[in-house]
């Protein structure tokens, strides 16, 4: 069954140009969203704070809110269009959504849930969602209703209702925030083997940059509304181009950049000047594989004093205080590293080598 539904999909997705484009502006109320993108890739991450607009970017593709102006298309077709009056109905958009809650109907099975956006009538469906239930594993479980499940079946029944109807876009909002961290992880395991039968678009909204990395290629940043920075994976983890994508890739020493009347950059929350040869950009980021250990004497090398220790079984986190700091630098290193440290003790002075060529100036 799993290969039968493979195929149905592969025959009705394999030859498309996958595409996505939105342009499109909705008034909340309190909030306004405008948001402009456009992707050829089949796995997208929207990452943003809570409240940024990203569920809301995911209700305007479903049709479930409906956009003031603007044009939403999806493999070329419009779902969108206020200048030519065009709103395709949510039924027929051919999109899943997976809800952080899974809205499942507490009163049907399992089988019901899945059964009950197909045309009841057509004898091939039952077929159609035993096929689906055996691939995510959930066959056996079918006369079971919501309240019978595990929070990991139930993200797994939303993901077979979703599923049912072989959408072009599969919209995932948090569909792992309300699992425990070891459902979790067991659930994400399954969850990526699962999506490798699935040809078509995968929207994934999450504010954990960890999945966004593990399941998508491209990543889409929001904040207030519209979209901050959009990227390959791997740039926006490496080289975030803004202050936003930095914060949200995890990276903790963030500076404001100022030009010196030598022409040097000064990094303000830190303390000290560098020598740059780009364009002087507002932020600068201070990776911890910027850092190492150095000599007195020795070029781009600064006095600091440990203030804070925090330790870990693998690793551990030192707060280095710079001279004229108005912030400490949080440098995470392995164990191993830290053995080699002779000086160990807070407010003892040691030396900070720093590679220019390593720190990001961002926007």
């Amino acid at each position: 069954m799993r290969e039968r539904f493979q195929k149905n999909q592969e025959s009705a997705r394999s030859w498309k140009q996958m595409s996505i484009y939105i342009d499109a502006t909705k008034n909340f109320g309190d909030f306004d969203l405008n948001i402009k993108l456009q992707s050829s890739s089949r796995r997208i991450g929207i990452i943003g704070a809570s409240g940024s607009g990203k569920s809301m970017t995911l209700r305007l593709l479903s049709g479930l809110s409906t956009p003031d102006e603007g044009v939403i298309k999806v493999n070329d077709v419009c779902f969108f269009d206020s200048d030519k009056s065009v709103d395709l109905p949510a039924r027929k958009r051919k999109t899943g959504f997976l809800f952080q809650n899974y809205a499942l109907f507490p009163n049907m099975t399992l089988e019901e849930n899945v059964l009950f956006s197909l045309d009841k009538k057509n004898p091939s469906h039952k077929a159609k969602a035993a096929s689906i239930l055996d691939m995510l594993g959930l066959q056996r479980l079918k006369r079971h209703k919501p309240s019978q499940l595990s929070g990991g079946q139930k993200q797994r029944a939303a993901l077979a209702r979703a599923l049912a109807i072989e959408p072009d876009i599969l919209m995932l909002d948090e569909p792992f925030s309300a699992l425990d961290n070891h459902l979790k992880k067991h659930t994400m395991d399954k969850f990526s083997d699962y999506l490798k039968n699935y040809l078509g678009i995968i929207l994934f909204v999450t504010h954990n940059m960890e999945e966004a990395y593990r399941y998508c290629d491209e990543i889409v940043v929001v904040k207030n509304g519209r979209v901050d920075s959009h990227g390959k994976k791997e740039h926006m983890f490496l080289n975030p181009p803004t202050k936003t994508a930095a914060k949200l890739s995890g990276y903790r020493n963030i500076s404001p950049v100022a030009k010196t009347q030598s022409g040097r950059a000064r990094l303000v929350n830190y303390g000290f000047e560098l020598d740059f040869m780009d364009v002087l950009k507002p932020y600068a980021i201070l990776p911890g594989r910027a850092l190492s250990l150095g000599k007195k004497s020795e070029p781009s090398t600064f006095s600091a004093f440990i203030s804070e220790i925090i330790e870990s079984p693998f690793s551990v986190v030192l707060y280095l205080e710079f001279e004229n700091g108005l912030v400490p630098v949080e440098w995470n290193i392995k164990r191993s590293t830290w053995e080699e440290f002779k000086i160990k003790n807070p407010m003892e002075t040691l030396y900070v080598k720093l590679d220019p060529d390593k720190i990001l100036f961002i926007d």
